[in-house]
């Protein structure tokens, strides 16, 4: 028999939708940088990697893993696409 998955009331709904929500990564990014007082320039750059870095780990279904989800091998993956496809350097300046 096959089970079927209850089919959600209006006040789960609306229950679900006034949870508290912690904030976003890159939400948390961005405070982070902001409270350590930062240059616009730089939280941007830094914002910009840590998006790069999430679409690289794209999966194939098209889904984003979480960079708490992610391993030293995916990192030394992304570092190496940098290196290799990228061509860039640690002292290269844009």
């Amino acid at each position: 028999m096959q089970h079927l998955a209850a089919t959600p009331t209006p006040a789960d709904l609306s229950e679900r939708a006034n949870a508290p929500r912690s904030p976003k990564l890159l939400d948390q990014g961005r405070e982070t940088l902001r409270r350590n007082h930062y240059s616009i320039r730089t939280k941007e750059a830094y914002i910009d990697w840590i998006k790069r870095f999430i679409l690289f780990h794209k999966t194939a279904q098209g889904e984003f893993r979480h960079p708490q989800e992610v391993g030293a091998a995916e990192i030394a993956a992304f570092l190496t696409h940098l290196a290799v496809d990228r061509q860039a350097t640690p002292d290269r300046r844009p």
